[in-house]
Order: structure tokens, then sequence, then C-alpha cells
């Protein structure tokens, strides 16, 4: 009895045991696999970072995907998920701690409704020094993201064999919300059986998308805007500010619906709909249009056909019948797109458009809807290859992040180009969401269509307050990156927008972005650092406040976009200075002397070089030195015979010396004050003025001197000074001895 007795606590024991053991331990791989991964440190990185296009998503670090903790339910509320955010994919890379065998590794994520999408694949690679990885595994999986049914989703990628292993590194997709509650690495603290992995090669940008039969910008013209030709005239051919135009604009236009068009796509009538209003007929506009205004003027756009590139809407599956076919799976879709393209072209060649040519088809859909089916990419690669059977180009737009944007060249499109988003505002809900753009996601954005053969989409929008300074964003973007150097960019306007824009008047914002577009389109736009004009001179009244415009200049600078870069100023010197140049000194309680102050500018793209100017506070009662000017003196606003020229009339006048046979000269015309830098040779003064060795010393203050000739000569005052200080070294020496005399008679009688 005894025994069974202790045999029941015994297992009731046992069994406390096993109920206490982490939710990991249950989770399980192979016999003889242990979790090596909890408790582990580890970086996560997006490969599209966010932080410009998203910053209230950004990624901050934090130990969850390792902590051997599993979300208890299916729920996005569930805290044990670490929600992430687009990105393309994520990288997690897990340091082991010590060389291990890895035999597997698995991604436990959630998916749900609402955006919630877990990986479509999981690739692993694994490296012994943190420095060179290998790829060991991958798993692809496009079925889970079609169900919005919620539910725990545990991708594990069984490696062919164990690999040494200290570091892990895990690469998943993330198309929208992405929720992660662990990754967990398997294998053996034992790697003596292990395997090396073998190096991946390593992987280069793919450069920029390539111009497409040497057109290398493309002006999307929505169909909503029903272009006339007056309308379309600025898009051909650049027209300067005098109205003249003066060479040819953008190489080709793309046609496209718009959002506000309400075309309804699951019926035919709205593809009808849609290829009426593109091709203009009824209301000469659009396609009518063009070709009209085209041949008009075919001289100066070099006598050839004018490219243009018309929209494939996108179809989404759906149960109701167009023309007799039901788009519920991979061949019904492409059948209806098959039957659209010939129904286009078709129709584009019997409207007699002998000015134009039809380039090619444009995507109309600005991602790959892994959700909507698991054969979204092959219904692509299917329409880029039927386009192409009929000697078509096919471009596409999609945005930053869109899941399947990296895979364009593999879908086969000739070109495709990458939106920022950044020239759009966004409301109050979204901005708590996601966060307000900033300028590093046109940055970021580039960066990724570099790395994936993408072109640049320029975006503009005319209704910001700020749109000149967002859209310049772009230009000097593509400018800096070397997209403009013969890759390809696509521009996105508001309905008519860049012909607002060219019809806008000289000095206008929008004005700037139609002559800012067309240098692009050239190749001639250039961003030129500012500079700081060298040898500037401040000189100012101590004990009270001074302001002025020290001298800066860029020739490209959208106005009042100059920043100051970096400062360095005496401490306690009250000096400020702004972007342009425009300074304010508070000298209250300043002692006279010289001071020096640099600073450099940026004009949010460049930087100058650090530039240092000097100033002298004088003492306000030095009078400083008195000239009688007999004719006017041509002054310089800086110590510089090349920098401009100020006219110091002939009269009384003020100087003080400062430096290198320069003065600064003052005078009073009709109660003005007139002031410049002039040479000594200029005012008739010494190149130094003697006993002065700086600026502003007591020795030079109070001294007075005149241009005329007459007095005594400079070798007289000489002589005179000799004497004088012979004569006072006689009478000390004098007064020394008599001194010395009395002492020693005092001793004696003593």
């Amino acid at each position: 009895m005894m025994r069974l007795r202790l045999k029941r606590v015994f297992s009731v024991i046992l069994a406390g045991l096993l109920l206490s053991l982490p939710i990991v331990g249950l989770s399980a791989g192979a016999a003889g696999e242990t979790v090596l991964s909890v408790g582990k440190s580890y970086t996560l990185k997006y490969d599209s970072e966010i932080d410009g296009a998203y910053p209230a998503k950004a990624y901050e670090p934090e130990s969850s995907l390792t902590d051997g903790v599993f979300a208890a339910r299916a729920a996005a509320s569930d805290p044990a998920y670490l929600r992430l955010y687009r990105g393309t994919a994520v990288i997690v890379t897990i340091d082991l701690e010590a060389v291990c065998a890895v035999s597997s590794v698995e991604v436990s994520s959630l998916q749900s409704g609402g955006g919630i999408v877990c990986p479509r694949y999981v690739h692993v690679a694994v490296s012994e020094d943190g420095e060179s990885f290998g790829t060991v595994g991958t798993l692809e999986d496009p079925n889970s993201v079609t169900n919005n049914q919620a539910r725990s989703i545990k991708h594990k990628v069984e490696l062919d064999q164990t690999y040494r292993a200290r570091y892990v590194r895990v690469t998943f997709s993330s198309d929208v919300h992405t929720y992660i509650d662990e990754i967990s690495v398997y294998g053996s603290t034992d790697a003596s059986g292990a395997a090396a992995a073998k190096a991946d090669a390593p992987v280069e940008d793919r450069g920029f998308g390539p111009q497409i039969d040497g057109i290398g910008n493309v002006v999307l013209m929505y169909t909503v805007g029903n272009y006339t030709e007056d309308q379309l005239l600025p898009y051909l051919l650049y027209q300067d500010t005098d109205g003249n135009f003066a060479d040819t604009m953008f190489d080709a236009m793309l046609f496209l619906p718009s959002g506000t068009s309400n075309y309804d796509y699951t019926v035919a009538e709205g593809w009808e709909k849609y290829l009426a209003d593109m091709l203009g007929a009824t209301s000469k506009n659009n396609l009518t249009a063009l070709n009209s205004v085209v041949g008009k003027h075919s001289e100066e756009l070099g006598g050839k056909k004018y490219p243009v590139f018309l929209s494939v809407p996108f179809l989404a599956p759906g149960n109701k019948d167009i023309n007799g076919v039901t788009p519920n799976n991979l061949e019904n879709r492409f059948q209806i797109i098959q039957a659209f393209i010939d129904r286009m072209v078709d129709a584009f060649n019997a409207s007699g458009f002998d000015n134009l040519e039809l380039k090619g088809l444009y995507w109309h859909e600005e991602l790959v809807q892994y959700t909507l089916s698991n054969y979204e990419e092959e219904l692509i690669k299917q329409f880029n290859e039927y386009a192409h059977g009929k000697g078509l180009k096919t471009i596409w737009i999609p945005y930053f992040g869109a899941p399947g944007a990296e895979r364009a060249v593999e879908l086969g499109f000739d070109c495709a180009t990458l939106q920022s988003g950044y020239a759009f505002g966004r409301d109050a809900s979204v901005v708590a969401e996601i966060g307000e753009s900033t300028p590093k996601a046109v940055e970021d954005s580039a960066a990724e269509a570099k790395k994936y053969g993408l072109g640049m989409e320029f975006e503009l929008d005319v209704g910001r307050t700020d749109f000149l300074d967002r859209y310049y964003k772009y230009v000097h973007t593509g400018y800096k990156t070397g997209c403009m150097d013969g890759h390809m960019m696509m521009l996105y306007q508001s309905v008519a927008g860049i012909y607002g824009c060219a019809k806008s008047p000289k000095a206008s914002g929008q004005r700037q972005v139609y002559d800012m577009t067309y240098l692009y389109i050239k190749g001639k736009f250039t961003s030129y650092p500012p500079e700081i004009a060298p040898k500037q001179y401040i000189v100012a009244a101590a004990g009270g406040r001074s302001s002025g415009k020290l001298e800066v200049a860029d020739p490209d600078t959208i106005r009042g976009t100059l920043k100051t870069a970096e400062t360095n100023i005496p401490e306690g010197l009250p000096f400020v200075v702004e972007g342009d140049g425009f300074y304010v000194l508070n000298a209250g309680s300043v002692t006279p002397g010289s001071y020096e102050v640099s600073f450099s500018v940026t004009d949010g793209y460049n930087v100058s070089a650090m530039e240092t100017v000097k100033i002298l506070l004088y003492d306000p009662e030095d009078a400083g030195i008195a000239l009688n000017l007999s004719g006017e003196v041509t002054a310089y606003t800086r110590l510089d015979p090349s920098a401009n020229t100020v006219t110091i009339p002939a009269g009384a006048a003020t100087a003080r010396w400062l430096e290198n046979g320069w003065y600064h000269v003052t005078a009073e015309v009709n109660g003005k004050k007139v002031s410049g830098f002039a040479e000594a040779t200029a005012l008739g003064l010494s190149d130094t003025p003697s006993g002065s060795g700086d600026p502003g010393s007591d020795e030079l203050s109070g001294t007075e001197e005149t241009s005329d000739s007459d007095g005594f000569p400079g070798w007289a005052i000489g002589v005179i000074a000799g004497g004088v200080v012979l004569l006072a070294a006689a009478a000390g020496l004098i007064v020394a001895l008599t001194k010395k005399g009395k002492h020693n008679s005092t001793k004696k009688a003593d």
C-alpha cells in the first residue's frame, strides 16, 4: 500500500513538472532536437527601410521573438505578437552565442483579415562568423495568405542536413501588417558532425530601370481630365517663360483611368466606356486631340510618331460574367484581359492616329494581389508575354513596399517605376497610425528602386502649400542617385497639373516645377552647394545691437530653403546667423576687440564649406581715423577687390584699420550712412598704423590722420620721437645716480 501511495505521489509530481515546461518545449521538432534560440539576442531590419515613409511604425529593438512565449490565441490583440509593418521583407539575425548544429527553423505568425498577412515565404541562411552567410533552406507558401480565417500559421523550414552556425538569418515577406510571436531555431549544441554552409555570392544592386527604346520619361495623363490640344501642347514642347516653344518635353504619355472615374470593370460596359473616353473621338480630346496637335507640330517634334502607353485595368476575381466569361479562375481572368487588349489595339489602329505610336501597355494595379489568389504572379506573367507577343512594351508603377514590387523584373515588365508617396498629405487618423512621410521616404524609395532594377516615379500635388519643396526632393534625388542619367522616370500629376505649372507666372512655385522638370528630362538639372563668400568682416560699435546680411549664394536654391548647418561662435558673443546670411549681433555687454565666427549652410541636400567671418567691435567713443576725402573712393563689400563695390563720396569720412592694409570706411551722405572696405593706398593711409598690431587696439583709438600732405614728414616725426626717448632716459639715469649717492651716505653715517 505504501509503495502504491508513493507511486501516485511521484506521478502527480511528474505531471506537475511536465505542465510547468515552457510552451516551446512542447512545440517540438524531431527527436533529439533542442530549441536553441530561446533567450538569445537578435537584430531586426526591413528590406525596405520604413522610417521615412511610415515613421510611426519604425522598429524599436525588443526581445519578444526569442522569449519562448507563443500567442495564446490567434488574435491581433494577443500581446505575444510583435507587430511589423510593410518593408517588403523582414530580416532577423539571431546570435546563438556559440557554433551549433542547426537542423530547422520555424516562424510562427498570424493570418487574419484586415491586412494582417502571414509570410508568403521564409528563407534561412547561416553563418559561423556573422559576416559570410549561406542560404540553407527556403519555404514558399502562396496559399495561406488567401484565407482570411484567423489562425496561427507555423512555417517550418526543414534543412537538408544539419549546418554549423552561430548566426541564423531568417528572412520572410512582410506585405502589410505582419504579426510574429516566435522564431524557433532547432538543432544541437554539439556541432561536431554538422556541415559548413556554402557562402552566398554577393548580391549587387541591379541598377535603375532602363529606358524603353530611348524613352526615359513618361507623364501620366488621367482620362477623366479630357485633355484638349491646348492643354497637351506644353507636355509635348517646352514652353519658356516668354511663351515660346523652345524644345521638346516628355518622351511619351501614359493614358489611364483615375480613381474618380468610376469605371465598373465587373461589366463589359465599364471597359467600353473607359476605352471610348481614352480614345476621345466624340469629344475631340485625349488621344484624338494628341494626334491632332502632334501633327500640327510635327517639325518641332522631329517628324516622328509620338509614343503612347495605354492602361489595362486590373480585373479582380469575381462571379459576374463579362461577355460570357466568368473571372473566377486564372484561365478566365486572362481570357477577359486578352480580349480587352485585342479590342484596344484594334480600336487604336482603326482611329486613324497617323501621328501616334502605340508603344506599350500599363498594368494598372500598384501591387501584386497575393491575397486574392495563389496565381496572381502567373496572371501578370501571362499579361506581359501576350503584350510582348503583339510587339508592345509593358510598364508598371508599384508603390514603395508594395507586395511583389521587388519582383518586377521576374514578372516580365520592360520597366517599372517605384512611387514613394512623399508628395501627398495624410489625414490625421492616418498620421496617428503610421506617421507623416518625411523626405527620407524619397531616398529610401530610390534606393529600393536601384536595388531591384526599377525606375523612379516623381509625384506632384500642387494642392499642398509645400508642394515645391516636396517636388524638388524627387528631382534632386533622381539627379543625385544617377537615375537622371539614362534611366526611367514616370511623373504622376493631378489632372492637367503640369499644364497649370507651364502657364503660371515666372516667379511662381508652379513655374519652377515646370522648368525644373524640363531640365531633368534633358539631363541638364544640377544641384550646386551653397557658397559663403570669403574675407567678410563685420564692423560694429560695442554696447549696441547691429544686424546685416553676409554674402551667401546658391544659384539653384529655392527661396527661403537655406539653413545654417554648423556654427562656431566664441562663448559669450551673442551672435546669430541664418542660412541666407542674415545676422544679428547683440553686443550690449561685449568688450571691444576683434572676434571670429565660423558657419556653414545647407540647402537641404548640399552643405557649404565652413567660412570664417571676422568681427571688429570698437569703442563707440573712439572717433577712429578722421579723413577728408578730396574725391570719391571705390570701396568693396568685403576684403576682396573682386567683390561688389560701394562708392564713398568726397568729404568727411571715418576709417578704422582692420588688417593687411584694409580699412573700414564710413561716411554720411544726406543723413544716410554709407560704408565699405578700402585699401590703404586708396585712402592715402599707411598699410599698418604705427604701434597698431590689433584691430581696435588702444594705440589706434583716437589717432587722427588726414589725406592732405601738409605737416611734418614721417622721418622728422621719427627723429623728434627718438630725441624725446633719449632725453627721458638721461633724466632717469641722473635721478638713479642721485638716489644711490644718498643711500651710500646714510649707510656710512650709520
